[in-house]
């Protein structure tokens, strides 16, 4: 048997992360005058390196049918990603959710 991660799969998994980095970094298109919300293009990096690296591959310009109040509208997947893990822990931190947590078993 061999271990789920071996040294030269972290290493390109590593790379791999890097080089996400680097996109979004160009992306972001830094120059004299222009002003960006750091924040945000912080969460879109966290984000792309994560679904990159669990997907093995860059998945930044991949786009996903993602429906938002009753639409079908076309995002990035870390886009959908981070829109779904932050509505997932704001759900979770509802007063109704942590008073009866036995309605969650929904």
């Amino acid at each position: 048997m061999a271990p789920a991660y071996y040294k030269e799969r972290l290493r390109g998994l590593v790379k791999l992360a890097g080089e996400t980095v680097k996109n979004s970094i160009k992306r972001m298109k830094i120059g004299e005058g222009r002003t960006f919300d750091l924040m945000d293009e912080l969460l879109k990096t966290t984000a792309e390196v994560i679904m990159s690296v669990s997907m093995s591959e860059d998945v930044s310009c991949f786009e996903i049918d993602y429906w938002e109040k009753g639409k079908c509208t076309r995002r990035s997947i870390s886009y959908a990603f981070r829109d779904t893990l932050g509505r997932f822990m704001a759900r979770g931190s509802m007063y109704h959710n942590i008073m009866f947590p036995s309605l969650l078993n929904v």
